[in-house]
């Protein structure tokens, strides 16, 4: 313990005499070679307090050691009489307070270095001053880092977007939600072997939308639903209004094309959107009888097909279709004359055949032990068309030349006989 002798003549001086026993006060909490202080001490200046160490039978200031540093023991306050925890720093009116951290590489101006507290209206906040990167870790091991641009990084120092999530090596790197309905939750992001995932982990729908709107459902059992909530098909489309489902493709050729699905009470329609309105229905199914049209948008044969101001349509039953012929929608009308066509004909042989099992594609009984013309013998009859394929009406037509040159024979013969 340390002794201060005090001359009389300084009691009269209240100032001095209050520094003398401050002075002595704090010599009496220092305790060398292990001497416990029993005291705390409290330096006060009008109603400001300096120093305040309290708990009694607790260290104060603590130098142990010739090369020893101070030591508090106890509850520290800044700012603050009545400090709650080891360390207390208290702002008394309503501005920020926060704890301050500088090395020489930030400066120690107020805009430098790392700002740990609570703003003027108790937000808490940790603030890296400088234009560098804010890490977090565990294990002695850096787990999440924040940019000087305020890219988050977990798993990555460089973060490359708002959220970059990165596991080095072949690894899986989710992101996964879940609540106190889910087991497993979602989980989004990449596989080990690179690819992209978004994966509902437990026996729930997965949902898509936007705008507020539910959109599109995955549900549990893989069907997809587009505008309803329980698919029961694997693509399941529904509307009140006319459903409409588009595709858009580009060709050097044919440039932009915008393909339609459109399906309604009357009719499904598979549409050239980029064609005039009146030519845009390509494929049409009423939906009351059956019909089928191409390029008929309202079909009324089993199957008819239309271009323009012509036709075809076949119903069940027919052996040939029924064709638009009028002398209305030719021009250019001349007589087709073929000399000796019975004898052509005759040249003509039907004959039995096989299809070829890599150019077939139906039932293996439809294959075979077929009658039929072949390509290369008709083509020599008129000398038009093709060598690799029959034209019926063609065919149709030779037979009628061939009856009206067998008409002209009888007459002939008859001619002859009177």
């Amino acid at each position: 313990m340390v002794f201060l002798s005090i001359p009389m003549n300084f009691m009269e001086n209240s100032k001095i005499m209050k520094i003398l026993l401050t002075l002595t006060a704090i010599f009496s909490i220092i305790t060398l070679n292990y001497a416990q202080v029993t005291d705390g001490i409290i330096i006060e200046e009008a109603t400001e307090t300096g120093l305040k160490v309290e708990s009694a039978g607790m260290y104060g200031i603590d130098v142990q050691g010739s090369s020893a540093a101070g030591v508090f023991r106890g509850r520290v306050g800044v700012g603050t009489d009545a400090p709650q925890t080891n360390m207390h720093s208290h702002q008394g009116t309503s501005t920020s307070n926060y704890l301050k951290i500088t090395n020489a590489s930030t400066g120690s101006n107020l805009s430098d270095g790392l700002n740990l507290g609570i703003s003027s209206t108790g937000n808490a906040f940790i603030m890296q001053k400088e234009n560098l990167r804010l890490q977090f870790g565990t294990n002695d091991n850096e787990r999440m880092t924040i940019s000087g641009q305020g890219l988050v990084g977990i798993g990555t120092a460089s973060p490359g977007e708002k959220l970059h999530l990165h596991s080095s090596g072949s690894n899986q790197s989710f992101y996964k939600a879940t609540n106190g309905n889910t087991t497993q939750g979602i989980e989004m992001g990449i596989e080990d072997n690179g690819d992209a995932l978004i994966m509902h982990r437990d026996k729930n729908n997965l949902k898509f939308g936007a705008n507020n709107t539910i959109g599109m459902t995955l549900d549990e059992a893989g069907d997809l639903g587009i505008g309803i909530d329980d698919p029961d098909a694997r693509l399941h489309i529904q509307d009140a209004s006319l459903t409409k489902f588009h595709m858009s493709v580009t060709d050097a050729v044919q440039g932009d094309r915008d393909w339609g699905i459109e399906t309604s009470s009357q009719s499904l329609q598979i549409k050239d959107l980029s064609q005039p309105f009146s030519s845009q229905s390509k494929i049409s199914i009423n939906a009351q009888s059956g019909d089928v049209g191409i390029g008929d948008p309202t079909p009324d044969a089993d199957f008819d097909v239309t271009r323009n101001s012509t036709y075809s349509h076949l119903n069940a039953g027919d052996a040939t279709f029924t064709v638009s012929s009028s002398r209305s929608l030719k021009e250019n009308i001349q007589r087709v004359r073929v000399d000796n066509i019975l004898e052509k004909m005759a040249n003509v042989q039907v004959q039995n055949y096989d299809w070829r099992p890599e150019v077939f594609s139906g039932e293996e009984d439809d294959r075979t032990n077929k009658i039929g013309l072949i390509a290369e013998d008709f083509h020599t009859i008129l000398g038009r068309g093709s060598d690799r394929e029959i034209n019926t009406n063609e065919v149709i037509m030779v037979l009628w030349m061939a009856v009206q040159e067998l008409r002209q024979e009888l007459k002939n013969i008859r001619s002859r006989e009177n």
